[in-house]
């Protein structure tokens, strides 16, 4: 489950999921996107937010950003925004998340985790 800071809107998720589609975005391309129907200025606006948040990271300052590593691994439920950590039993190093696939395989490990902890609460 993904762990946002309370600043965090319901389309900072999406901004990020499209740039790891796409492997970079920018306030215009995010705009164009059919999935997600907000203005470009207010992508400008949350865009700032998550380079705040270090999730994103701008490429060569003329507005095109990519996800930081702490982003990739947020969107697998492994960062959490909020308290700036990773999750218990989660070694940053050994997770890239350069695509969907490992996102999802990072996201199904991290589940499993808590599972084994709600698991050893009730015991």
């Amino acid at each position: 489950m993904r762990k946002p800071h309370p600043d965090m809107a319901r389309v900072d998720d999406r901004i990020l999921e499209y740039t790891l589609d796409r492997g970079f975005s920018g306030s215009r391309l995010i705009s164009e996107s059919p999935h997600i129907d907000v203005s470009q200025a207010y992508i400008s606006s949350r865009l700032r937010v998550l380079l705040g948040f270090n999730l994103i990271r701008e490429t060569v300052g003329n507005g095109i950003y990519k996800l930081t590593h702490e982003g990739r691994l947020y969107l697998a439920g492994a960062y959490d925004v909020k308290t700036g950590e990773y999750v218990d039993g989660v070694d940053p190093d050994e997770w890239e998340c350069d695509n969907w696939t490992e996102v999802w395989e990072l996201t199904h490990y991290v589940a499993e985790l808590e599972k084994r902890r709600l698991e050893h609460v009730e015991h």
